[in-house]
């Protein structure tokens, strides 16, 4: 695979629209009262949050962002178009996903696409986009997310927990994709390995041939094949961390989209990543390559508490062979 640039065509992005009600109470209180408040609506979810960065950054991108055949699908519809006057909201799922914030706890109503194929208009859509970026979706929206990969000319794709906890279901949507991005956390739920590397070679002997995985430290991939490795940069007073892995996928699709090879893109997105962390506004490229050429980057430091498999599975595997070991001595 190699870097290439994709000149007056859009990126798409491809996931649930969210409506992020976000209650911001007047004063300190307990739960249990009623409380005054004021009460918020704005755009979330991971593939918006996705499409917001690339817009930040110059990039000309379609938002799809799926809604329900529900009242709030109008709620929906009209913050995707203050945002993202290019955005189509079609009215997919069985209802339009829909969170509420209070303080540091969110409540989520998730609900699954209702249709097994993307409708014809959004199809073409996906096939002459230059990059397709397919967010977190349902473990049951497995077939529209099939559909879209193998219809889109180059991808990348996010995974949600739900579809992590069916393997090898999400194996097969990360072998038709170019690219995948997920956060240490996700790869040992989808692998059963708390080792970075050997979950990502578990990954490499199943078929998928292109992942990258952040971390609070790093960035740990393969590509092409060969391995990469990229520190993240130090930062300074830590903000807020919800989102920074769907700004640096943003910044990482926007490179691609420039034309740079995966491995040159890493610098510029930890970048975008460091500066959110620190609830800094990006104003463009300069930004990210002002950090990338003057900031520190995080030490490595090896961890002695990791294991390449879960250690429940080693005391299994080795209580087995004391058993067998007993058995033998007792009947020889």
């Amino acid at each position: 695979m190699h870097a290439k640039t994709f000149p007056q065509l859009d990126a798409v992005v491809l996931s649930p629209a969210v409506i992020d009600s976000r209650v911001h109470l007047t004063r300190e209180a307990n739960l249990g009262h009623k409380h005054e408040s004021t009460i918020k609506d704005q755009l979330g979810g991971g593939g918006p949050n996705v499409a917001r960065q690339m817009s930040k950054l110059g990039f000309p991108v379609k938002p799809i962002l799926m809604t329900g055949q529900d009242s709030l699908h109008s709620v929906a519809e009209n913050l995707v178009q203050q945002e993202f006057k290019s955005g189509i909201c079609p009215q997919l799922m069985y209802s339009t996903r829909r969170s509420v914030l209070i303080r540091d706890s969110v409540y989520t109503q998730r609900s699954a696409v209702a249709h097994k194929e993307l409708p014809r208009k959004i199809v073409n859509e996906i096939e002459k986009a230059g990059l397709l970026i397919v967010g977190p979706l349902a473990a049951e929206d497995y077939p529209i997310a099939v559909q879209a990969l193998k219809v889109g000319s180059e991808s990348m794709l996010q995974l949600s927990n739900q579809q992590l906890k069916n393997p090898y279901k999400a194996i097969e949507l990360a072998r038709l994709a170019d690219m995948t991005v997920i956060n240490d956390d996700e790869l040992e739920l989808w692998t059963g390995c708390n080792e970075i590397d050997a979950g990502i070679c578990w990954l490499r002997d199943r078929g998928v041939s292109a992942i990258m995985v952040t971390s609070r430290t790093s960035v740990t991939g393969f590509v092409e094949g060969q391995w990469i490795h990229a520190p993240a940069y130090k930062t300074g007073n830590v903000v807020t961390t919800v989102g920074a892995g769907d700004v640096f996928t943003g910044t990482l699709a926007a490179m691609r989209m420039l034309g740079e090879s995966w491995k040159k893109a890493l610098p510029l997105a930890l970048a975008a990543a460091a500066l959110h962390v620190e609830g800094k506004t990006i104003s463009g490229m300069s930004d990210l390559q002002e950090v990338s050429r003057h900031r520190k980057t995080v030490p490595y430091q090896a961890d002695s508490t990791l294991q390449l498999i879960n250690l429940p599975r080693v005391a299994t595997v080795g209580i087995s062979v004391l058993l067998g070991l007993l058995t033998l001595g007792l009947f020889s």
